[in-house]
């Protein structure tokens, strides 16, 4: 388990920059198997460069709708990274992170390789310059979390950006609500937050791990230019989880978490003030 924290400078620098370190008393698991429900959290510690691969998307700016967005990753000899030369991580050989500047628009997906060439389906309908995150681990065991653009057009108006980021720390969707602990978050401190997920209603909960996870966490500052991803381990009952991790400035964050509740993946977007 990693969390990725990085912004788009350090990533044009040096491609990407892992900053890692492991919580004393907790042992390294396996990330790629579905049934470790509990996982090993991380936090940051000092960047190095893990991996040296470039993107190369095959269009910068698309039409809105129901888009192929495909490309390709070069590695530091300038060679094109297969299939083959990733491991899988959390049940994916990749993932990608794409949000809007308004951060209004997420989705999590997971490219597959064919004809030469990485691609996977997106679906645009507010027009924006998106970011899109991509993430992996090489054979050699580099890791990378890597930063692009791509312009959409043609679609509804977009948001305003950057947003105003409120603090909200609760989610509801229908009868399914998650919450977050109230404790004070502070920049540049290790923090752990308990997430709650539950059911107004009287049907029993039935949460299943996500991609080898308790759930996966996705958090940007207004500016959507860095990113963290961490990965929950389970906490005291069966429906929590401790989220660890450490936010680089103070700041307003918005969060995306996601998690399986009976066989559907949802996504709840909270907003965390960080002192």
């Amino acid at each position: 388990m990693r969390t990725f924290i990085l912004n788009e400078r350090q990533a044009q620098a040096c491609f990407f920059c892992l900053m890692v370190s492991v919580v004393p008393g907790l042992a390294h698991s396996d990330p790629s198997h579905s049934d470790k429900h509990a996982s090993p959290s991380h936090s940051m510690s000092a960047a190095v460069n893990s991996a040296d691969v470039k993107i190369l998307p095959s269009a910068k700016s698309v039409k809105a709708g129901d888009v192929i967005y495909t490309f390709s990753i070069l590695d530091s000899k300038q060679k094109p990274v297969k299939a083959d030369d990733l491991v899988i991580e959390h049940e994916k050989k990749l993932h990608m992170l794409v949000y809007d500047p308004s951060l209004n628009e997420f989705q999590h997906v997971h490219p597959t390789f064919e004809s030469g060439q990485w691609k996977v389906p997106l679906v645009f309908s507010i027009n924006g310059n998106y970011w899109i995150w991509f993430q992996g681990k090489t054979k050699d065991g580099a890791d990378f979390s890597v930063p692009e653009r791509v312009m959409v057009s043609g679609g509804k108006p977009a948001h305003s950006a950057p947003p105003k980021l409120i603090e909200s720390r609760q989610y509801s969707q229908g009868p399914l609500q998650v919450s977050l602990g109230q404790n004070e978050v502070k920049a540049g401190e290790e923090t752990m937050i308990t997430m709650t997920i539950s059911r107004k209603d009287k049907v029993p909960l039935k949460l299943s791990p996500y991609l080898g996870a308790f759930a996966h966490v996705v958090a940007t500052p207004a500016s959507g230019d860095s990113l963290i991803h961490v990965h929950p381990m389970n906490g005291q009952k069966s429906n929590e989880g401790m989220i660890h991790t450490k936010f680089p400035s103070a700041g307003s964050y918005k969060l995306w978490i996601q998690f399986e509740e009976s066989g559907k993946v949802v996504t709840a977007p909270v907003v965390i003030a960080v002192k």
